[in-house]
């Protein structure tokens, strides 16, 4: 593998995790793994307007993450790699350990 390959791989990749570093978007994602949703499905679970929810799943489907498919008047979004919801497990299981070190330490004291 070339140093050039690794370094376009990388800039790709900081551009993920950066589309990935949005609360937001992240909620967005969490509702995605229990199924597809239209934009009115997201409004309504996460209370955000139209307008700003819409504009973070165009930035997730620009890089892959999420795809669409639409059915009458409504576009319906869903997970374009599902294997992201392993990723949230594995982070999730770090806060939690962190967490727990955390209150480990405070019991010491």
């Amino acid at each position: 593998m070339s140093s050039s390959y690794d370094s376009r791989l990388n800039k790709e990749r900081a551009q993920i995790f950066k589309i990935l570093g949005h609360p937001l978007r992240l909620a967005i994602l969490d509702e995605l793994r229990n199924g597809e949703c239209c934009v009115q499905d997201l409004e309504s679970r996460l209370g955000a307007e139209q307008s700003n929810i819409s504009r973070h799943l165009s930035l997730l489907k620009q890089v892959g993450i999420i795809d669409c498919r639409k059915e009458g008047l409504f576009v319906y979004y869903f997970m374009a790699i599902p294997c992201i919801g392993n990723f949230f497990n594995c982070v999730n299981q770090v806060i939690m350990k962190r967490a727990e070190n955390s209150r480990e330490l405070c019991d010491k004291e």
